[in-house]
This record gives C-alpha cells, sequence and structure tokens, in this order.
C-alpha cells in the first residue's frame, strides 16, 4: 500500500484505495486522482464519500448539495449501481432534512430504475425510504402498503423483518392503538437482531404507555450497538431517548439525562443539526409534560421561556403543548394569573381544526384580554380553532428577537396574476395592484414575471409582501406551496425555499392563496410557509389553512391589511374585519380558517 500510494500510477491508487475501503482516510488523494482520470464512476465515489463525512459531522445540508452536484456525472452509461446508490442517500438527507417532496422525488426515481436494472438490493433500500418518507408525514395507508411490501419482498430475513416491525410499532403508536404498537415492537424484539435508534425511541414512547420488564435491556442494548456511527446530534436523541424512558419511573435520572441531551444538542456547530434540533425539543417536551403531570404550572413555563430564549407575556398568553395521549394549557389571563390543566386521557388523534379543545374555564380567563399571544409547540402550532374567533390572537412563531426593519422608503412586493403552466388544470387569477400608500413604492411582479427567482430575489429588500396566487398542498408529503409562473423547470414557491432566505426589509406578509398557512406533521418545529417565512425574518404573516375564494378572498385580505396600515394591531384588526364578513353571511367557513403569525 505505501509503494502505491507513492507511486505516479493513478489508476493503482485510486483502486487499491477502494479495494482495501480506505478512500475516506485519503480522501483528498482520492479526489485528486480521481479527477485527473476523469471517471465519473470515481468522482461520484468522491462525491458520496464526502458527503458520508458531512452527514457524519452532522452537516446535512453541505452532504445534500454535494450529491446533487454530482448528478450530471450520472448521463453516462454502466453508472446505473453507483447513481442509484447516490440518490437514494440524497433521499436519505433529505428525510433527515424534513424535506419530503424532494426525499420521495430521488426515493421513486431510484426504486423505478434499480427494478428496470434488476438492482434487487438498492431496490429494497428505495423502497425502504419510500415507507419512511409516509411514515413521517403521517400518511398510515400509504406506509403500510410500503412497509407489506418490504415484508414480502424480503421475509426472510431476520434485519428485514426487525425494520418493518419497528415501523409499524411506530406506526400504530403515532395513531394512539398503543397495544398494536406493543405487539408490533415485541415481533421486532423477537427477530433477535438489536433495535436500531428509531425502534429504540418507539420503544421507549410505548413503554410509557405498556412497559414490559425487559425494556430497559433491549433499549441500552441497541444505543450502545450503534452509538459509534452517530453524528453529534443523533448521540443527543439517543441521550434524549434514555431520558424519556427513565423520566416514567425515576424522576431524578430522567431529567438529569433530558437536560443532558439538551446540553449536547446546543453544543458549537450544531445550530442547524436537525438531529440535534430534535433533541433539544423533544426533551423540553418531556420536561414541560412531566411538570404540567405534577400541577407544577409555573416550572412549565419557565421551561417553555427557557426553550424559547425569551421571557413570555406576564398576562394574556396560551402556552400550549401536546404529545401523542397527552395535552397541556397553561394561561396567564387578562389579570395575570394563572390556570393550567393537563389531560393524559386522550386516544384519538387530534383533530386538523382544534376547536373546542381548550377548556372552558381557560377561555374565561382570555376573554377580557385586547389580544391574546399563543406559544403552542408542534404539533399544535399553526392549526384553526385553538382559540375561538371572538378572541383576537395570533400564534407566537419567532424564536430569536426580530430584527429592526430597513429604514428608507417601505417597499411593496405584489405578486398577482401570476402565468399558470400549461399543464395544469387551473384558472388564471386576475392581476391585481393595491392602492399605496404615502411614500411607499411598489414593486410588481406580474403575470409571466412572476417567476421563482424574480419573486425571491425581490422579498429580499420588500418591507411589505401580498402574494395572490394559488395555493396547493402536495398530496404525498404534506407541504404547502405556492404556485408561481414557470422557470426553467421551477415553478414554485416552497417552505425549504423560504427558510433559507434573509427577509431585510422584515415585512409583514399577507397570503392571498388556499392552504397557504397550512403546516405540516412535524414534532421538533413549525414547518409551514409563515414559520418559514418569519425565520427568514418577516415580522408577521396572515394565512388561511384552508381554501379560500378568489374575489371575496382578495377583498377580506386586503381589508385587514389595510386596517394595519391604518394603525390597528393585527389580532384585533384580523378579528373586526372577520367579525364583521361573518355578521353579513355566517356560513362563510374559510373565514376562520385564517391565522395570524407574529
Amino acid at each position: 500500500m505505501e509503494q502505491i500510494l507513492a507511486s505516479r500510477e493513478d489508476d493503482l491508487i485510486v483502486g487499491a484505495l477502494v479495494q482495501t475501503a480506505t478512500v475516506a482516510r485519503h480522501l483528498e488523494l482520492f479526489s485528486l486522482k480521481a479527477a485527473s482520470l476523469n471517471d465519473p464512476w470515481f468522482q461520484l465515489t468522491v462525491a458520496q464519500e464526502r458527503a458520508a463525512m458531512d452527514s457524519q459531522a452532522g452537516m446535512l445540508v453541505r452532504a445534500t448539495r454535494t450529491l446533487r452536484d454530482a448528478l450530471p456525472f450520472c448521463e453516462g452509461m454502466g453508472l446505473e449501481y453507483r447513481c442509484l446508490s447516490v440518490k437514494i442517500e440524497l433521499s436519505n438527507l433529505l428525510i433527515k432534512l424534513h424535506e419530503f417532496k424532494d426525499a420521495r422525488h430521488y426515493a421513486e426515481e431510484a426504486w423505478q430504475e434499480a427494478r428496470a436494472s434488476n438492482e434487487w438490493s438498492l431496490e429494497q433500500s428505495a423502497l425502504w425510504n419510500l415507507g419512511r418518507i409516509a411514515r413521517l408525514v403521517n400518511d398510515t395507508a400509504l406506509s403500510l402498503a410500503y412497509f407489506d411490501e418490504y415484508l414480502e419482498q424480503f421475509e426472510g430475513k431476520a434485519d428485514a423483518k426487525r425494520r418493518i416491525h419497528e415501523n409499524l410499532a411506530s406506526v400504530a403508536f403515532q395513531n394512539l392503538r398503543v397495544d398494536e404498537a406493543r405487539r408490533e415492537i415485541d415481533a421486532a424484539l423477537a427477530a433477535g437482531n438489536p433495535l436500531s435508534p428509531s425502534g429504540a425511541f418507539t420503544l421507549a414512547e410505548i413503554a410509557r404507555l405498556k412497559r414490559d420488564p425487559g425494556d430497559e435491556a433491549h433499549l441500552k442494548r441497541a444505543l450502545e450497538r450503534n452509538s459509534a456511527k452517530r453524528s453529534p446530534g443523533e448521540r443527543a436523541v439517543d441521550t434524549h431517548v434514555l431520558g424519556r424512558f427513565f423520566i416514567e419511573q425515576d424522576l431524578v435520572q430522567g431529567r438529569e439525562l433530558l437536560w443532558r441531551a439538551i446540553e449536547q444538542a446546543s453544543a458549537p456547530g450544531l445550530e442547524e443539526d436537525l438531529a440535534a434540533l430534535r433533541a433539544r425539543a423533544y426533551s423540553f417536551t418531556s420536561l414541560i409534560l412531566d411538570a404540567g403531570r405534577r400541577g407544577a404550572f409555573s416550572e412549565a413555563l419557565e421551561l417553555f421561556s427557557q426553550e424559547r430564549g425569551q421571557q413570555l407575556p406576564g398576562r394574556c398568553l396560551l402556552a400550549a403543548t401536546a404529545d401523542s395521549e397527552r395535552t397541556l394549557f397553561i394561561v396567564r389571563g387578562a389579570d395575570g394569573k394563572q390556570l393550567g390543566w393537563q389531560d393524559e386521557a386522550r386516544r384519538e388523534l387530534l383533530h386538523e381544526r382544534l376547536d373546542g379543545l381548550v377548556r372552558e374555564d381557560l377561555l374565561a380567563a382570555l376573554e377580557p384580554c385586547e389580544s391574546v399571544e399563543v406559544l403552542a409547540r408542534p404539533p399544535l402550532h399553526g392549526r384553526p380553532g385553538l382559540l375561538p374567533p371572538s378572541i383576537a390572537w395570533s400564534y407566537l412563531t419567532r424564536i430569536s428577537s426580530p430584527q429592526a426593519p430597513r429604514t428608507g422608503p417601505a417597499i411593496r412586493l405584489v405578486v398577482s396574476g401570476v402565468e399558470i403552466p400549461k399543464d395544469l388544470d387551473v384558472k388564471q387569477l386576475p392581476p391585481w395592484v393595491p392602492p399605496l400608500g404615502p411614500g411607499e413604492r411598489l414593486v410588481p411582479r406580474l403575470g409571466a414575471e412572476a417567476t421563482p427567482s424574480r419573486v425571491r430575489a425581490a422579498m429580499q429588500d420588500a418591507t411589505e409582501i401580498d402574494l395572490i396566487t394559488h395555493g396547493f398542498v402536495h398530496e404525498r408529503s404534506d407541504e404547502s406551496y405556492l404556485l408561481l409562473a414557470p422557470e426553467r423547470g421551477e415553478r414554485e414557491l416552497t417552505v425549504p425555499q423560504v427558510r433559507k432566505m434573509q427577509l431585510r426589509g422584515a415585512p409583514f406578509v399577507v397570503l392571498v392563496a388556499c392552504h397557504g398557512g397550512h403546516t405540516s406533521y412535524a414534532l421538533h418545529e413549525p414547518w409551514s410557509l409563515p414559520a418559514a417565512f418569519i425565520q427568514a425574518g418577516a415580522r408577521g404573516v396572515l394565512a388561511a389553512t384552508a381554501s379560500i375564494p378568489d374575489v371575496e378572498g382578495y377583498t377580506f385580505f386586503i381589508q385587514v391589511r389595510e386596517r394595519i396600515r391604518e394603525g390597528v394591531p393585527p389580532a384585533i384588526a384580523l378579528r373586526d374585519v372577520r367579525a364583521q364578513w361573518l355578521k353579513r353571511d355566517p356560513k362563510q367557513e374559510w373565514l376562520t380558517s385564517v391565522l395570524l403569525f407574529e
């Protein structure tokens, strides 16, 4: 090996490193020699190894970019196996990044190509990813179909049996079928191999409601077996899993582990590590609900505050969280008095609308408030109906302090009359230009000009943004997106795109689009267009979670916008305009789906 590495024989160096599985150890040398050979097979290998190293370090975005940049090498013949591996790994990374639409695209592409080229092992991996994605977006029927097919094909393999039953247990528990979840996790354990880290998480969940004496040993065996290959963020998740398990039987040990998980997840360099973000959020969930169970509502509110990194309002506040069968509400009323309530008896899924979920005595404490700030943790955040329309309220969404609005003249971006791609069966919406306020400069993006790149560029310095277009929820990824004019194969404004932006003008954003406020199923952070806009720097977002009528929708949103421009606080403006509309026609149910995010 020393002789080969010291030689000038590039093909022997590349071959030796591949054969001895030491590419990662000599990655820069391998990359240099692979480039000199100009062989796409080895250039793809470089991309995979570099992405694997970044992934291990928790740098998932960079790893994803590396693999995407390598895909053009796949245009040659004879590269099917290597390119399938790249697409499957891309799908894995995008699942971790919660970008399910693209993750499904690569997994489906790989699945079809693997079947066509008889790469049965890679077909198995692609099918597995499709099942995982369906489970993570809460599409129970589709996930069961994929897992059943997987089990049919690989029934004779113990590890395949373990993987499937782990995921069937997770699906059952997500749907609060506790006895079924216990049977499935027991079937996974009976396969003989240790559980995966995600299987260990599911076991910790099930054990809260249906514990077995051997659960602790199985949990530790699973986490110890996998720890060497786990990234720092993933190790924080593993610590959380132990804390989540032990807090049900040993409060001191459980809390110690959960705080350790938060400390691990908060280490420098993990700010954008999705596993670390999940470990931190899930650990606060367990700590908050433990405090709620003990009736320690002040302690629970302090945990809300610590997680957020900010002091909470002293009055007119609703703090809310839910996890599986548990729901907690804490209210600070108009007089600042505190009320709390926790329930652990729910055995059915939360409805999309949350009407009636908050108890009457808690609502009564909030009724005298001018407006109410609602700090709702996922999965409650962004759902309509949490408070009645008679109360002026908004979802507190920002995690950090808002940036100061840009000084200078107000810039109002208006996107409307978007040119519809010819392959879509939706009608063209007419262009609309609003009346401008004193000193306000209009930046229109109308018709064919309303392309994704031009809209995103104009957003960066806008102080007010009106997006008037069609909105959809992708049926297989549960993510909402806005339709824009076609541009080099791109025609959507998506949650991941908005999250990556920096809105320097701290704009107030109005989404006049069906489902513009829809929140995807996620437990670690709000995942929606409004949350993405606020993360990018918006000071507020007005959006509907349901379908809206075209002309009436325009008028309603613009009336609310005009009241805000007159100096009325946004939550009060929304409540008052909605009350006027409902008084004229109480059947306009879509009005109660319009939410304010601040």
